[in-house]
Formats: C-alpha cells, sequence, structure tokens
C-alpha cells in the first residue's frame, strides 16, 4: 500500500488521527486531506474531523464553511450526534449555508436533549440577544443559562452575568 489511495475509510481516518495528534502544522494540514479522503469513503466520524478542521481553519487551514457544512451534514445523515451541534452554528451564524435561526434553535434543542450540554449555551445566547425570526426571552435564556452553568460550560458564568445586567439596564431605563 505505497498511495493513500490504497487505503480503506478506516484506514485513513486513523492516519489522519495519526498526523493530527502530531506538533507539527504540516502534518496537521496533511491530517484533513486524510479524513476528506475517508469522508469520501464514507467514514463518518472523518466526515465530523473534516467539517470541524474546515469550518474553524486550523494549523493554517483556510476556512471552507461551505465544505465544512456538507461534511456536517453527511455526518449527521451518519447517525453522529455531535455533528448536529456543529450543523446548528452553521444555520445560526449562516456559514456555508443561509442563516436559518428556527432551524438552528431546533437542531439546538435536539443537542441538547442527546445530552450535549454545550448547546444550552449557545440556546442562552441566542434567547438573550434575540435573532432573526427568534425574539428574546429573558426567561428562556435564564433557563438554558441555568443548564450550561450546572455543566460547567465555559464562559457561562459570564454570560449569565451579561443577562442579569442587560435586565438590570432596561429596568433603570423604565
Amino acid at each position: 500500500m505505497s498511495g493513500s489511495s490504497a487505503l480503506d475509510g478506516k484506514e485513513e481516518y486513523d492516519k489522519g488521527l495519526e498526523l493530527l495528534r502530531s506538533n507539527d502544522a504540516e502534518k496537521q494540514r496533511e491530517a484533513l486531506n486524510h479524513f476528506c479522503l475517508a469522508a469520501e469513503k464514507n467514514h463518518d466520524e472523518a466526515m465530523l474531523y473534516a467539517g470541524f478542521m474546515l469550518y474553524c481553519g486550523v494549523s493554517g487551514i483556510l476556512q471552507n464553511t461551505s465544505k465544512a457544512f456538507n461534511y456536517f451534514k453527511k455526518a449527521v445523515d451518519s447517525g453522529i450526534d455531535v455533528a448536529k451541534y456543529y450543523l446548528a452554528e452553521c444555520y445560526y451564524k449562516g456559514k456555508g449555508v443561509e442563516p436559518d435561526e428556527e432551524l438552528a434553535v431546533q437542531l439546538f434543542e435536539e443537542v441538547l436533549a442527546l445530552g450535549y450540554p454545550i448547546a444550552a449555551y449557545a440556546l442562552s445566547e441566542i434567547y438573550h440577544k434575540g435573532c432573526g425570526s427568534i425574539k428574546k426571552n429573558k426567561q428562556k435564556a435564564i433557563m438554558y443559562n441555568y443548564t450550561a452553568r450546572q455543566n460547567n460550560i465555559p464562559g457561562a458564568e459570564e454570560q449569565f452575568r451579561r443577562i442579569l445586567l442587560q435586565s438590570e439596564n432596561s429596568n433603570l431605563e423604565k
């Protein structure tokens, strides 16, 4: 097996993981190629890794949110639950797809129900600020923030202070 094209999806994925674990940025960029090849061979976890690397632009990789969205969608369709969080992020922020706040909220709620409390932080933020067709809702913002704080989600305490501060400032203006 001299060329990577001779590798099956799992082997491509494993090679990608090996390269990703290195401290060498060039090897980490090469990992993306292996994840993409594995994803083309229907390796579901590789779809998630490829999507994440393209979404974030890690290790000097140029962001490509359209490709990232497609990988996240395929990963969700393959049953990778956590990919639903990233798909919701894409819809919420309009990254790689037209923004759809209602679908983002639905997906974040599904992710939260699947046991990923990071989605509570995102939902709290959406309801705290309001977004597109989603109206501000202090009660929902606090409820979701409570879940995020109970699960020690980074930034949740600061988010709670912002919610309270905005509420306090709104009361002072009345």
